[in-house]
C-alpha cells in the first residue's frame, strides 16, 4: 500500500509538469523533462524510511547516473536524422542501456565529485553533437491525456521502485536507476511524432542542460544534508537546480542567432550610405571655390 501511494503522489506531479511541457515550445519541454523529478521525491521518501545518510548515498548514485542523458540524447539526436520515432527510441534504448550495465559494473563513488566532473563532461560533448535548431514556440494539439498518463504512471512506479531499492539493492543502484531517462524518453517520442524531426534538437539540447542541472542537485544535497538535515536540503539543492538550468538554457539558447548569423554583403553592387551632412557641405565648398580661382586670375 505504501508503495502505490509513493507512485501515485509522484504520478500527479509528473502528469502537472508534462501537461505544462506540451503547452510550451521545445526547449521548455526539453528543459521541464530534464529536472530532478524521479530523483527528488525517490530522495524524500529514502530520507523519511532510512535516514539522510542513505538518501545522500542514493542521491551520489544519481550523479553518476546522469551520465545516461548525454548518451540517450546523442544516440536519439543522431538517429532522428535518418528514422522514424520506433527507430530511434530503439537505438537510444540500445545505447542507454549498454551505458547502464558498464555503469553498474563500476564501483561506487564515495563522494559525488568525480562523477559530477563526468557527468559535464559528457553533456558538454553532447551539446557540441546536436545540432541547435530554430526552436518552435507551440504545440500544435491539446495535451493528450491518456499518454500523459501513461507516462507520468510510469515514472511514478520508477520513483517507487528506487525507494525500495535503496534498501533492497543497494543505494549506488539506486541512484542509477533513479538516473534513468525515463521522461526524456517519453517525452522525445511525442515530440518527434506531433512535431518532426526539427523539433527533436532543441528539444534533446534542453534537456542534456536540465540533466546538468539534476547532476549539481544530486551533488549538492549531500553536501547539505550533512550541515541542516535532509528536508532542508531537498528545496536548496533543488534551487540550484533551478537556477543553473534557468542560465544555462538561456545561455545556450542566446548561441543560436550567433550560430546562423549571415555575414553581410560586400562589392560593387552594395549601394553605400550618404556620406554625412557637414562632410557634403565642405566638399561642395572646395569643388565652388576650385571653379572660380580660375575665373578670378583671367580677370585684368
Amino acid at each position: 500500500m505504501d508503495f502505490l501511494l509513493k507512485a501515485l503522489a509522484t504520478a500527479v506531479v509528473v502528469a502537472l509538469v508534462m501537461t505544462a511541457a506540451r503547452r510550451h515550445g521545445d526547449r521548455t519541454a526539453g528543459l521541464l523533462a530534464g529536472l530532478p523529478i524521479v530523483t527528488l521525491p525517490a530522495l524524500a521518501w529514502i530520507a523519511g524510511s532510512g535516514g539522510a545518510e542513505l538518501a545522500s548515498r542514493t542521491a551520489v548514485g544519481s550523479v553518476a547516473g546522469c551520465l545516461l542523458a548525454p548518451v540517450f540524447a546523442i544516440a536519439y539526436g543522431r538517429a532522428a536524422r535518418r528514422w522514424r520515432p520506433a527507430g530511434c527510441l530503439a537505438a537510444a534504448l540500445a545505447a542507454v542501456g549498454g551505458a547502464l550495465a558498464l555503469a553498474c559494473r563500476l564501483p561506487a563513488p564515495a563522494a559525488p565529485g568525480p562523477a559530477l566532473g563526468l557527468s559535464f563532461a559528457a553533456g558538454l560533448v553532447a551539446l557540441r553533437c546536436l545540432p541547435a535548431g530554430p526552436p518552435t514556440v507551440a504545440g500544435r494539439r491539446a495535451p493528450a491525456t491518456l499518454s500523459i498518463g501513461a507516462s507520468a504512471g510510469l515514472v511514478g512506479l520508477v520513483s517507487a521502485l528506487v525507494a525500495s531499492l535503496a534498501t533492497a539493492a543497494g543505494p549506488h543502484l539506486a541512484g542509477l536507476a533513479a538516473g534513468l531517462p525515463t521522461i526524456g524518453l517519453a517525452a522525445v517520442v511525442e515530440q518527434h511524432r506531433d512535431r518532426g524531426a526539427a523539433s527533436v534538437s532543441p528539444f534533446l539540447r534542453a534537456y542534456v542542460v536540465s540533466s546538468l542541472g539534476k547532476a549539481l542537485f544530486g551533488a549538492l544535497f549531500p553536501l547539505a544534508a550533512g550541515s541542516c538535515g535532509a528536508w532542508m536540503a531537498l528545496p536548496l539543492a533543488l534551487a540550484a537546480c533551478l537556477g543553473f538550468c534557468l542560465v544555462a538554457n538561456a545561455v545556450d539558447a542566446s548561441d543560436h542567432p550567433r550560430r546562423t548569423r549571415t555575414p553581410r554583403p560586400r562589392g560593387p553592387s552594395v549601394a553605400r550610405p550618404p556620406p554625412w551632412p557637414p562632410m557634403r557641405w565642405l566638399s561642395r565648398a572646395v569643388d565652388l571655390a576650385a571653379f572660380r580661382l580660375p575665373a578670378r586670375g583671367l580677370e585684368p
